[in-house]
């Protein structure tokens, strides 16, 4: 019980990094990032509450740049939104020891990202990169992006 604890304190922290690393830095450079067209910025996830926020997220997504997360390309909303940035940060979409459910939700959501026929940045850390890149790269619409990042490792 501990574990899965500090499992999701990890991943809430990594989420907030990479939230606030959005936000601090307006620009980033690199083709296809300008961000001056957009006043504001929506996160989404693919949890419970997606539905309720929809009719909001699809009215404002035009004024707005549009961040999605974890298994949002499973749900109903991908190809509808067509997010222009899709966020990995969780090494479980990478790791080759993660257990079969989880290698099976990941390939569900794969096989939705190998479908993306419009532009799209996979933004994921340093140690997704290759394995995301390399499992992407079929697909010339999805520009896989790496960015720094701190993983915290809690010891039992």
């Amino acid at each position: 019980m501990k574990k899965i604890i500090y499992l999701i304190f990890d991943l809430c922290l990594l989420l907030l990094a990479i939230i606030f690393f959005i936000f601090k830095y307006k620009k980033v450079s690199g083709e296809g990032w300008s961000q001056d067209k957009f006043d504001k910025t929506i996160v989404l996830g693919n949890g419970p509450s997606l539905k309720v926020d929809m009719d909001r997220v699809l009215k404002e997504k035009k004024q707005s740049e549009v961040y999605v997360l974890n298994y949002f390309a499973v749900t109903e909303y991908f190809k509808e939104i067509k997010p222009e940035y899709y966020v990995l940060t969780d090494r479980m979409f990478w790791d080759q020891n993660a257990n079969n459910n989880i290698k099976n939700d990941n390939e569900k959501l794969f096989i939705s990202l190998d479908k993306v026929s419009w532009k799209m940045n996979l933004i994921c850390p340093e140690s997704g990169f290759q394995p995301i890149s390399k499992r992407l790269n079929n697909n010339k619409n999805i520009k896989v992006i790496k960015v720094n990042s701190v993983n915290l490792i809690f010891l039992k």
